[in-house]
């Protein structure tokens, strides 16, 4: 069985790099959705037992809070600049949602 086109030697180092960054990315993200549901079920568990005032609402039921959450987002447009001309800047949204940004053109905040 040969290697896959992207583990060969003599593919390009900025093709091996890109598909290593994806990779890297990729695990991040499922890493941070198991941690972040694992967090949610041990607090599920143990918030009977240790909750204080602090994790109350003002009825007495428990907040659902988890004490960590991991969130990943991925760039949808690069902008031509940030708050100043030097700067750069881009538009991001949460990773996995859909749909598209609509553009500065469309936007509904005007200075």
């Amino acid at each position: 069985m040969s290697p896959p086109p992207c583990a060969r030697a003599d593919s390009p180092l900025a093709a091996r790099r890109r598909l290593a960054a994806e990779a890297f990315a990729h695990t991040a993200a499922y890493d941070a959705a198991v941690s972040t549901w694992l967090a949610a079920q041990v607090e599920a568990d143990g918030a009977a037992n240790t909750a204080d005032a602090a994790d109350r609402t003002d009825s007495g039921s428990l907040r659902r809070c988890p004490p960590y959450v991991g969130v990943g987002y991925e760039r949808l447009a690069g902008l031509r600049y940030g708050e100043n001309p030097h700067q750069r800047a881009a538009v991001y949204r949460t990773a996995g949602a859909s749909g598209e940004w609509p553009g500065p053109a469309s936007s509904t905040a005007r200075p």
